[in-house]
């Protein structure tokens, strides 16, 4: 038995670190040893763009007009999530070793964040200064940079 242990010695040393690297492949970032990046980084960071946008949106088709102290308030929450998400995808394009492809996509969503939080700061606005009609020309040409850039980019909204 001993002397098939050191002759075997590299196959079973080999064998456990199989074992333990199927065990701990999230430790050790595997996915980035395999893909050249941080894989499990660039697709959570879309998933919690996603999810930021799905609330936001969400905050959006549900306003109560009638109680403008909570609209405003919630105007607040959506423009937070859009800050949420710039930050995300500025960082996602951040990410080492990424394709330029999957960087232009992440900065593509920076900028769509940013035409969003501009569209809820004016939304805010025109609720919490009580007139209106001020910004309404903004929104319009906001809505339709917003329209403009899901529709070049065959989207609804975002989903990955």
């Amino acid at each position: 038995m001993i002397k098939f242990i050191y002759r075997h010695k590299i196959t079973i040393v080999v064998s456990l670190f199989f074992i333990v690297g199927l065990f701990l492949g999230d430790f050790f970032n595997i996915s980035k040893l395999y893909y050249g990046y941080d894989r499990n980084q660039y697709f959570e960071a879309f998933r919690q763009f996603e999810k930021n946008e799905k609330e936001a949106i969400d905050i959006l088709k549900n306003l109560n007009l009638e109680d403008s102290e909570y609209t405003i308030n919630e105007l607040e929450n959506g423009f937070y999530l859009w800050l949420e998400n710039r930050r995300i995808m500025d960082n996602a394009s951040r990410i080492e070793n990424i394709s330029n492809e999957m960087r232009q996509k992440s900065l593509d969503l920076v900028y769509y964040s940013k035409l969003r939080l501009i569209y809820f700061s004016y939304l805010k606005k025109n609720l919490s200064e009580g007139v209106v009609d001020v910004y309404d020309n903004k929104i319009s040409e906001l809505e339709n940079k917003i329209n403009k850039f899901l529709k070049e980019n065959n989207l609804d909204s975002i989903n990955f």
